[in-house]
């Protein structure tokens, strides 16, 4: 269940008593649905912390751009991003709202034109967020690209292996055995 689901349930869980597991990171707000909710994987902004982390210390990046939605995943995951970043000296070169009534194409140029050297993308849409992926490697940006999203499921990477050649996968949904064909996925 994703946040939006959880909350939804949230009122007849403690009414009577329900007990939800989610394979999902439960959130502050999520969270508050208290003794009832339990989640199998870390929560949202831990996520954004520990890409943030992975990137300036593992990966020795210092200059990333942030892409998200306003989803309670987006922004919670992308504070997190944020505020770990820039703690540690690292520079946001972009940080913005995706807007996906615009063209994709305008936010891809846009990336472009900042010269990250690593693209994190925290939005909830599968779709979208594969857009700007294949969009910033049909456009020559091998920057890193990240996402927790579901964007780096197995028919994506089978039909796709070069667009995801350097991507970063903070997700418990990714087939590995079966999707090692892309370089460099981590």
């Amino acid at each position: 269940a994703c946040d939006e689901e959880i909350k939804s349930v949230s009122g007849v869980l403690k009414t009577y008593g329900g007990v939800l597991i989610s394979y999902s990171g439960l959130n502050s707000e999520t969270a508050g649905v208290g003794e009832s909710a339990f989640s199998v994987t870390s929560p949202d902004s831990f996520e954004g912390s520990f890409l943030a982390n992975y990137f300036i210390n593992d990966l020795k990046i210092s200059k990333s751009a942030l892409l998200h939605d306003e989803s309670v995943f987006g922004e919670s995951s992308s504070n997190n991003f944020r505020k770990y970043f820039t703690d540690s000296e690292g520079e946001m070169v972009l940080d913005s709202v995706v807007d996906f009534s615009q063209d994709i194409q305008g936010v891809v140029d846009e990336i472009k034109s900042t010269k990250p050297e690593a693209v994190y993308v925290a939005v909830e849409s599968k779709d979208k967020g594969f857009e700007i992926l294949k969009g910033l490697r049909e456009k020559g940006v091998n920057a890193y690209f990240a996402s927790p999203i579901s964007i780096f499921d197995t028919e994506n990477i089978s039909k796709n292996p070069k667009t995801f050649e350097g991507s970063l996968a903070i997700s418990p949904e990714i087939d590995w055995k079966n999707n090692l064909k892309a370089k460099n996925f981590r």
